[in-house]
């Protein structure tokens, strides 16, 4: 029960904020006149220490920056002081996370400086007393069925399933003339496993023979299946039985849902990581709009005067076909940063592929080059020979990304960062890396500056979630440990090297890919015959892109059926006797792509479907359709990658295998 008046210790070592604390819960104290709050307050963690020793409070609230210290210490060396009395912690706007530390590490809650009002403040401070409470209850708790386990006079086992002792007391040591160590880990000789209690015989040697009755109940232990014997003398059962039993099944039941509260806890902090993760992206590509629009309006006044140039009647064939070349090659560029966008920005699990390692790092050149600012240098030294890899295209930009900031950071936003790429054969242990590195073939990649350097005693810690030496301000403490898990989840392997004052050097093995494997980039030309046969239902709403994907079909021998919209797409199919394959976009007015798909193909079963989008999708667009096939190409792309992708899908037996499991076994990755 909560006492109607609540002394608090504040320490605080602003006047002001102390002020503004004892203001609101005034005026919360003024709307429930039974409850009343008595505020001291102490401007040093030693005068706090001091104090607490001799009067006792009901709560402190603690601000984590004093005179005499400052951060999580703070709290660590209140906690040990006086363990036993609820702390609310005072931080600022950028100290969410050093809040939550102090919470994980036995605070009750924290407040945001500048966000408190008093409802907030008394509801806090309520919470924050009724939860100490309840943890002391369940310490309390939890001792007390320790005392009855160790003197009880019935004997207690908890065994596994193969019937192996985890757990006994002094009692069944007792019963049985074992001690503990020749119990636990040893198979039992009497029958465990019965649905009703049995009675058991014990023959004791030098000592008098004993018949228990052996009651056997199934438990969780450790979150494992298990079962709780409970041995009992028959002479002792109308005395215990009742007190024991019910003792031992509402503790079971507090810790099940002690477990369930923490997988919650578990599932919530993952989700958390992950939206921190993604926040990441989010806040590169932030950076990156800038440069990204000056580049784009470059390209787009580079494509207009190309073809103002192209219409000009006094031109030749040659100065006209080379405007038109650079409109094309303008435009690929275009189409290029869109791709990485599109891939660096989207949240999805890992899509590995085979990558040349040495034309990913040229692609996003340009836009690390915007990220990291013009006063940094980036240098590329790139191995001559190809290096393939199989890895997701979105995540090893993240990795460039995020190790070229660290850097960046690194240099105080001036100097040199160098990229280099080799592939290495590695045999037996030796150099600099350590011997746990697996011996084979590895494409490295080095991310290499002469910065501050990281200290022995940093080092260790640089790949742990939330660990950072960059200020609040600056940084999550993620990118890093991003780094690691991403490499990790790859097959890789990541080794840094740092001198202080020298620099750092980030080394980074994949395992190669073999240079004859037959997976191939879809944008490269496959070579056929014209003259193809086959009815399409092509639908797109951008009126120039429908007549041009109409006209390189049509070119191909294929009838063409065209609409705008997903609405005129279906009157097209229905005053049609037979449609071969359908391809449409997804995003467009009046009905989309996936709703008139899901109309057309109650009229055609077997349609054969090619989706195409300007969007990243995260997942399966037509997940929950019954297609017998369909594929996603995504916009842009070329006229030689839709007229490729349309004759694999026409010409593709009618029972298609399963895709391979690996992607990277894929012989048409996109």
């Amino acid at each position: 029960m909560l006492e109607s008046n609540i002394r608090i210790l504040v320490i605080e070592d602003n006047p002001g904020d102390v002020n503004l604390l004892r203001a609101m819960l005034h005026t919360a104290s003024e709307s429930v006149p039974q409850l009343s709050f008595e505020l001291i307050s102490a401007e040093y963690l030693r005068e706090a220490v001091e104090l607490l020793s001799k009067e006792k409070f009901d709560l402190v609230i603690l601000d984590l920056h004093l005179p005499d210290s400052v951060g999580i210490e703070t709290y660590q060396v209140l906690s040990r002081s006086l363990p036993n009395t609820p702390v609310i912690v005072l931080s600022g706007n950028d100290e969410g996370d050093l809040g939550l530390q102090t919470v994980r590490s036995g605070g009750q809650d924290y407040l945001i400086k500048g966000q408190i009002d008093g409802q907030l403040l008394t509801r806090s401070i309520l919470y924050s007393i009724e939860r100490h409470q309840m943890r002391e209850t369940l310490r309390k708790s939890n001792e007390v069925l320790h005392n009855v386990f160790e003197r009880t006079a019935d004997g207690i086992l908890i065994v596994d399933p193969r019937n192996r002792v985890l757990f006994t007391n002094p009692a069944a040591e007792e019963m049985l003339d074992r001690k503990r160590g020749e119990l636990i880990g040893q198979e039992v000789w009497f029958p465990v496993q019965s649905q009703t209690p049995t009675e058991v015989t014990f023959r004791r040697s030098g000592r008098t023979t004993i018949r228990v009755e052996l009651l056997n109940e199934e438990i969780q232990w450790h979150e494992e299946k298990a079962y709780l014997l409970s041995l009992r003398d028959i002479t002792e059962r109308d005395r215990i039985k009742v007190q024991l039993q019910e003792e031992v099944e509402n503790r079971t039941r507090e810790l099940l849902h002690l477990n369930q509260s923490l997988q919650e806890q578990i599932r919530e902090r993952t989700e958390l990581e992950a939206q921190l993760r993604q926040s990441q992206k989010m806040e590169a590509i932030g950076r990156l709009a800038g440069g990204i629009a000056h580049d784009y309006n470059n390209m787009l006044m580079a494509i207009h005067m190309c073809a103002k140039k192209a219409l000009d009647p006094a031109l030749d064939n040659t100065q006209r076909t080379a405007r038109i070349s650079e409109i094309l090659l303008t435009s690929e560029r275009a189409a290029a940063i869109t791709r990485q966008l599109l891939a660096f920005g989207r949240r999805q699990e890992l899509r590995p592929e085979i990558l040349e390692v040495n034309q990913e790092l040229k692609d996003c050149a340009d836009m690390l080059e915007h990220l990291l600012g013009y006063s940094i240098e980036l240098r590329l030294i790139l191995d001559k020979e190809p290096l393939q890899v199989c890895v997701d295209p979105g995540q090893l930009q993240q990795v460039f990304l995020n190790l070229c900031i660290n850097s960046r950071d690194a240099l105080g936003g001036k100097g040199d960062i160098i990229i280099r790429t080799s592939l290495e054969k590695r045999d037996p242990p030796e150099g600099n890396l350590p011997p746990s590195y697996p011996t084979g073939d590895f494409v490295v990649i080095s991310v290499e500056d002469q910065g501050t350097g990281i200290d022995e005693e940093t080092l260790p810690k640089i790949f742990e979630p939330f660990f950072s030496t960059k200020t609040r301000e600056e940084g999550t403490g993620l990118g890093l440990s991003t780094v690691h898990g991403i490499i990790k989840q790859s097959g890789g392997y990541i080794h840094v090297t740092s001198t202080p004052g020298k620099g750092t050097i980030f080394k980074i093995l994949l395992p190669t890919i073999s240079q004859d494997s037959p997976a191939q980039k879809e944008e490269h030309p496959v070579v056929t015959e014209k003259g193809q046969a086959g009815t399409i239902l092509l639908v797109e709403d951008e009126p120039t892109l429908l007549r041009l994907l109409k006209e390189a079909l049509e070119e191909e021998g294929y009838t063409i059926l065209d609409a705008s919209n997903g609405r005129a797409a279906l009157e097209v199919a229905r005053s049609t006797q037979a449609i071969d394959m359908v391809i449409t976009d997804l995003i467009m007015p009046e009905l989309d792509g996936r709703n008139m798909l899901r109309e057309l193909v109650t009229e055609y079963p077997k349609l054969q479907v090619l989706l195409m989008s300007g969007y990243a999708y995260e997942e399966n667009p037509l997940e929950d359709f019954d297609l017998s096939h369909y594929e996603f190409i995504q916009k842009p792309f070329t006229e030689s990658a839709l007229i490729n992708r349309v004759k694999r899908i026409l010409n593709r037996p009618e029972s298609t295998p399963p895709a391979p499991s690996n992607p990277c076994e894929n012989e048409d990755i996109q």
